[in-house]
């Protein structure tokens, strides 16, 4: 007969490797206004932070205790937005972030040993992740026509990179470590149409160019990254549907396409890219006064076989390194929906 239930939180274990009481103490505030003069209207602000991670130790285990720190008390946001016409309007904004640690064993500058722990603070001297982000566009909408188009600039500074010894499922700790900075820039467009009949379409593009700006040295051998595409960030990214909502009948169809994703710092092993295709199609019935819908779905509908995640053992400089996990088959879903 078993002694415990498996619907029950367990306790009293008969063994503990490590055990870390781990706390975040934030302060936050900002500051924001609105001016308007005419058609053109203004958002300014800055938000600041000071934020304390901590890890106390009950049973260490060779997992590092301590505090970090991370304070900015000014990250400034402009926006504007300029009205041209009553349907068509220009906008743009700038915005700077700094991202704090996390408390955590299996994350940031905890998930290592105690001595790791004090060189970050000491020899390293860690800094926080910031970007400099900068967007401009504009938007249209005229009758049954809504358009937008928007570019972008990133800079991102301080990039923090974990080092693993060996392979991460056995739990071997990780060196947290500035490893530079990624530039990125893109395009991101929209189109969306309400058509005749009930009909409707939608398509939307973006491009990405992400890429590493300086090279990385690990054990004392440069690894040469520098101009390489950013891991898990696909250049193009697109999607479609077109949509149908009648008084009986509705229903979807759409198509989603990523392209090529690498999953080595170097670029040297990629998945390539993949279209899925998604349907929906329903109907709407009165029974007496009783109003039903009944809808069924389709994901995947073509049983594409692809790559979905890639990263899942952490990312490696080149060669394959089992992180691929495969993309779910064919799904069909019926539902039905009624109302009391």
């Amino acid at each position: 007969m078993p002694t415990r239930s498996s619907l029950e939180l367990q306790d009293s274990p008969f063994f503990t490797q490590w055990y870390l009481r781990y706390g975040t103490d934030t302060f936050q505030y900002y500051v924001q206004d609105k001016l308007s003069f005419g058609a053109l209207t203004v958002d300014l602000g800055w938000k600041g932070f000071s934020v304390v991670n901590t890890a106390t130790p009950i049973i260490a285990g060779g997992y590092a205790s301590g505090r970090i720190k991370v304070q900015d008390y000014f990250q400034p946001h402009a926006g504007v937005n300029y009205r041209l016409t009553n349907g068509l309007e220009l906008c743009g904004d700038f915005t700077e972030v700094k991202r704090a640690f996390t408390s955590a064993a299996t994350s940031g500058p905890f998930a290592t040993t105690q001595a790791g722990f004090n060189a970050l603070l000491t020899t390293s001297k860690l800094k926080p992740e910031s970007s400099n982000t900068y967007e401009a566009g504009g938007r249209f909408h005229r009758g049954p026509i809504t358009a937008l188009a928007a570019g972008y600039y990133v800079d991102f500074q301080n990039r923090t990179l974990a080092q693993t010894v060996g392979a991460g499922i056995v739990g071997n700790p990780a060196i947290l470590s500035n490893v530079g900075s990624v530039r990125a820039y893109g395009v991101e467009t929209a189109l969306e149409a309400k058509l005749y009949r009930g009909f409707g379409l939608f398509a939307s593009y973006s491009y990405n160019d992400s890429t590493y700006r300086q090279n990385v040295t690990v054990n004392g051998v440069a690894e040469p990254i520098r101009g390489k595409q950013t891991v898990d960030t696909p250049k193009n990214l697109a999607k479609g549907e077109i949509t149908y909502d009648g008084t009986r009948f509705f229903g979807r169809v759409g198509a989603d396409y990523l392209s090529r994703r690498y999953f080595t710092y170097t670029n040297d092993q990629s998945v390539p890219g993949r279209v899925l295709v998604d349907a929906t199609i329903g109907v709407r019935m009165e029974l007496g006064d009783r109003k039903f819908e009944i809808q069924g779905n389709a994901t995947n509908l073509f049983n594409k076989r692809y790559v979905a995640t890639i990263g899942s053992n952490g990312f490696g400089y080149s060669g394959d390194n089992q992180t691929l996990l495969a993309g779910a088959p064919r799904e069909l879903f019926v539902s039905v929906k009624t109302t009391f």
